[in-house]
């Protein structure tokens, strides 16, 4: 019916520009229920009408690196290229493509390679366009280019229809993971928790999937190198026949990437946490943050500093506007007050549900005997957030752990995502993330115990790439690499990339929900991905606080392991595109 069509389009505006917050997760975000659902039950039982083979309850992935012969190559005589960057590989590739017959030239320019003609030069168009502009910051020979700032170059190309793009990364050879990508000097005592290109994964990930009729890759490789023997292992992927999504080079081994399931799920240890304990949260008092914080309450009792945008309740609503327990009914009691403009009344509904949820999350954690703290501060106030770090040493004396899960989505395709779109979403996960670990950094610096264990709330979008979401993707992939690359800023750092958490989450409507499981991928239960992250945290610690080995990140989805190694192959591998 139409009235029908009307309620889908208002439960998923999000899709249709309006964006939504998040806090972790994949694709979108429907309003979220109150927190009034104890995380402490059971894991559920498959819910009723679920397809064969999704499991029950959440399983646990890494990835990894493993060596890659090089494939079947191809003619490069007379392919036109343009190579954009002005560090000395960039001219060293142009050298060695020509010596391989490639008609290959330098563009002029930092910006060549977006500049309307996809060569940076205006002599005629390039069949493949090699992008080495993340190498210059790396070496200190050019400005450092940020992901959104590489986003704003590479998608003129994508919409001109440049054949092939290379994208060149600078995480060190093992594509921030083995190893972990180098951090850069700030020119104080305190570096850059962000390392150069970090994100760039996921956002060529998501570009591929988006673009299957197009050849588009990524090669990371050690900047500290000779440039000649980088030019040539550069060469070596621009001649493969088949062009892999995303592949390694160091020390003249070729490495691919894989995900698999993770060996020795650990289960049942402690928390390094008690009464006395300080926990930080961002993401508000909403949606998945908020269900973890009850979860650390409940469990082990700790003080709760919650960081979020949304202003909380101003006294107490109007009984007309109480009575209505859902979103259908408010929006008919909101009409009958004047209200006439859907995305108004949208809007109201929105701040009205958020306010409810947010004050029953504050119930909940003082019900469980926490010391609680809400912070109004958006993450991508760099000094505000620091001062909130600060707020919380100078009050406590300490801070235990951060669980950093703010992020926002506005999906679109990259055929209509803008740049400044792009850096909303990819800053407000990231530049909060590099705030936070600043921010300890200068405190420990001061004397300050560093925390225990500081986890980020990534998404699988980041591990697989996701279509509509390369900013989201590049994020959350992002926040892997700095978790891998700053293991100093507490006893144990990680992310977790997680699958779509369930409605009563916050993170899916029904609707959505069914389109998940039909295709093979069941919603994760609150309690279930609580005890999760619960068992993550526990396995860096053993008996007396030794800290063990373990992952850096950790992918967490309700479904078999054949689906999501799909998944992951298929937005890595690059088969088929020739």
């Amino acid at each position: 019916t139409l009235r029908g069509i009307v309620d889908f389009l208002f439960e998923h505006e999000a899709l249709l520009g309006g964006g939504a917050d998040a806090a972790g997760g994949t694709g979108t975000d429907a309003a979220a229920a109150p927190a009034d659902v104890p995380v402490s039950e059971a894991v559920p039982e498959p819910a009723a009408g679920e397809p064969e083979g999704i499991p029950s309850g959440a399983n646990r992935f890494v990835v990894t690196l493993d060596d890659q012969p090089l494939g079947p190559t191809r003619d490069l005589t007379g392919l036109p290229v343009t190579v954009t960057g002005g560090s000395a590989l960039a001219r060293a590739l142009v050298e060695e493509l020509g010596r391989r017959g490639a008609a290959a030239r330098l563009a002029t320019g930092a910006a060549g390679a977006g500049n309307g003609n996809g060569n940076g030069n205006g002599k005629g168009a390039a069949q493949l366009v090699v992008l080495t502009d993340l190498v210059d910051g790396a070496l200190g020979e050019g400005p450092v280019v940020e992901i959104p700032e590489l986003y704003a170059r590479i998608r003129p190309l994508l919409l001109e229809t440049t054949s092939e793009i290379l994208v060149v990364s600078p995480l060190g050879g093992g594509l921030g993971i083995d190893p972990p990508s180098p951090l850069r000097a700030t020119g104080d005592d305190v570096p850059d928790a962000l390392p150069v290109a970090a994100g760039v994964r996921g956002m060529v990930k998501t570009a591929a999937l988006e673009y299957l009729d197009r050849r588009i890759g990524l090669v990371d490789l050690d900047p500290g190198e000779a440039a000649a023997d980088l030019a040539r292992a550069i060469a070596d992927e621009v001649e493969q026949r088949y062009g892999a999504v995303e592949v390694a080079w160091r020390q003249g081994v070729r490495r691919g990437s894989r995900i698999g399931v993770r060996p020795d799920t650990p289960t049942g240890t402690e928390l390094p946490l008690t009464p006395e304990s300080v926990v930080l949260l961002t993401g508000g008092a909403r949606g998945i943050t908020a269900r973890v914080a009850v979860a650390l309450a409940e469990r082990s009792g700790c003080a709760v500093e919650l960081v979020g945008r949304s202003a909380l309740p101003d006294g107490e609503e109007p009984p007309e506007i109480a009575a209505c327990t859902d979103r259908a009914a408010l929006r008919g009691a909101l009409i009958k007050t004047g209200l006439r403009e859907p995305r108004a009344i949208e809007r109201e509904c929105d701040r009205i549900l958020a306010g409810r949820e947010a004050s029953a999350t504050l119930a909940a954690l003082r019900g469980a005997g926490s010391q609680v703290t809400y912070h109004q501060v958006d993450v991508r106030d760099a000094a505000a957030l620091e001062a909130v770090v600060a707020d919380v040493y100078a009050r406590h004396g300490r801070l235990d752990a951060v669980v950093h899960g703010a992020g926002i989505l506005d999906d679109h395709f990259i055929a209509d995502k803008a740049p400044d779109a792009f850096e909303r979403v990819f800053t407000t996960k990231v530049e909060g993330a590099r705030t936070l670990l600043r921010a300890i950094r200068r405190a420990v610096g001061e004397g300050r115990e560093r925390p225990r264990f500081v986890v980020f709330f990534g998404s699988t979008a980041g591990v697989c790439g996701n279509r509509g979401q390369a900013d989201y993707a590049a994020a959350n992939d992002a926040l892997d690499a700095m978790a891998a690359a700053n293991p100093d800023v507490a006893d144990s750092i990680f992310a977790l990339d997680w699958g779509p958490w369930s409605s009563e989450a916050g993170m899916v409507s029904d609707a959505l929900a069914a389109i998940f499981q039909a295709g093979g991928m069941g919603l994760i239960q609150v309690a279930d991905g609580t005890a999760v992250m619960f068992d993550e945290i526990a396995a860096a610690f053993g008996q007396g606080g030794t800290e063990l080995l373990r992952p850096h990140q950790v992918t967490v989805a309700r479904c078999a392991p054949e689906l999501i190694a799909a998944a992951f192959a298929h937005a890595s591998s690059g088969q088929g595109r020739s």
